[in-house]
C-alpha cells in the first residue's frame, strides 16, 4: 500500500492548531504528500437560531478576514511546502468533507476534545459517518 497523496488538516484558530499541524506535517513528510490546512468558519446565523432573518453577512466577512490573518500566522511557521490554506465558511462536518473532496484528499486530520460538550455534539463522530476518505482523529486536551 502506498502512502497518502493529499492530506487535509482541519484546525481551529487556537492553541490546538500547532499540535494538529505538527501531526499533519509529520504524516505528510513520511508520505511526501501534499498538505492543505483548512479552518471552518461556522456561519453565525446557523449557530444562533434566534437570529433568523438578521443579515449577518458583514459580520461574517469581517470574521473571515480576521481568520485569514490568524491562519497566515500559523502557516508562516510551517516548514513544509503547502498545497494551500484557506478559511471555509459553512457547517461542520459538511464544509470540511466538501473541501476535502474538492482537493481530492485521501486523509483528513482533525482534533477532538474529550469534554462534556463534545460528548453531546461530536463533529468527530459525524466525520466518521460521512467521510469518504481516511480519518485521523487526534485527541486534544
Amino acid at each position: 500500500m502506498s502512502g497518502y497523496k493529499h492530506i487535509v488538516v482541519a484546525i481551529q484558530l487556537n492553541e490546538d492548531a500547532r499540535y494538529l499541524v505538527e501531526k499533519a506535517v509529520l504524516r505528510a513528510e513520511i508520505d511526501k504528500a501534499r498538505l492543505t490546512i483548512i479552518h471552518i468558519d461556522q456561519l453565525i446565523n446557523h449557530n444562533y437560531t434566534g437570529m433568523v432573518g438578521i443579515d449577518t453577512s458583514k459580520v461574517e466577512q469581517e470574521i473571515a478576514k480576521e481568520d485569514e490573518v490568524l491562519l497566515e500566522r500559523i502557516v508562516a511557521n510551517i516548514d513544509y511546502p503547502m498545497e494551500e490554506h484557506k478559511v471555509v465558511c459553512g457547517d461542520m462536518p459538511g464544509a470540511l468533507i466538501e473541501a476535502a473532496q474538492e482537493v481530492e484528499a485521501d486523509l483528513i486530520i482533525a482534533g477532538h476534545h474529550h469534554d462534556f460538550w463534545s460528548m453531546l455534539s461530536s463533529h468527530a463522530k459525524q466525520l466518521v459517518n460521512r467521510s469518504q476518505c481516511d480519518l485521523l482523529i487526534v485527541p486534544l486536551n
